[in-house]
């Protein structure tokens, strides 16, 4: 029984050391804890600190332990923190850590791809249909032949200035487009269409020759010098 109320007794001591261990720090402990902390913080009186320097300082003190407390010792020149351009540019020398969390503007809760009647069309004429539909289409080749009928009189060939309909100006939409996918815009335009020397594509030829996409890319004069005057680098 002796035996057993020893233990007990050895076993409260423990407990009461542990609870010692746990106990915080007194006020006069923590005041000189605090005071130590107040000498290694920045003054509010000192206004003349540049504020690049100061965020820099906020990332390389988020980066070290929050336990630790930093002193002279401590201090690292800034020069040894980013590297500084010919414009007094300042990079990082190390990558800023990035957020676990997604901030709630960069959320995106639309899901992406066609909606509504885009998901119905599978082929590209189909695609292209809901930017120029017939309307628009039909609208072009009016305003088209009416100055085709203007311009039609300079022409010695009747084939090259003929009246156009709407299937001739998709291809002709259909010749831009593909101009400008495969950024032709600095070759010359005889070469899109030339089918002998072999610099031509064969779907540009094979839709108009050279003389007919001519009388399409003439343009009015009025409407030319409009575009004279807001463009500098439009052809005069």
């Amino acid at each position: 029984m002796a035996n057993r109320d020893q233990q007990i007794e050895l076993w409260l001591l423990e407990e009461d050391e542990d609870i010692l261990e746990g106990t915080p720090c007194s006020d006069d402990e923590e005041s000189d804890h605090l005071e130590v902390q107040g000498e290694n913080t920045d003054s509010e009186e000192d206004g003349d600190h540049d504020l690049g320097e100061f965020e820099l300082n906020q990332t390389f003190a988020s980066s070290a332990s929050p336990a630790h407390v930093f002193t002279d010792e401590d201090e690292v020149p800034l020069s040894n923190l980013f590297y500084q351009g010919v414009d007094n540019t300042r990079w990082l020398k190390e990558q800023v850590r990035a957020r676990r969390l997604m901030r709630q503007h960069n959320i995106v809760r639309v899901q992406s791809g066609p909606r509504e009647i885009a998901k119905t069309k599978a082929t590209s004429l189909d695609c292209l249909s809901l930017f120029l539909d017939d309307e628009i289409v039909a609208m072009i080749t009016d305003s088209t032949n009416k100055r085709i009928l203007i311009e039609q009189n300079k022409y010695s060939r009747d084939r090259d200035a003929k009246i156009t309909d709407e299937l001739e100006i998709k291809g002709l939409m259909g010749i831009l487009y593909l101009c400008g996918s495969v950024k032709s815009g600095r070759e010359n335009i005889l070469q899109l269409f030339d089918a002998k020397k072999g610099t031509g594509m064969e779907a540009v030829y094979l839709t108009m020759n050279v003389q007919r996409h001519w009388v399409f890319q003439q343009d009015s004069a009025p409407a030319h010098r409009a575009k004279s005057s807001q463009d500098w680098l439009a052809a005069r």
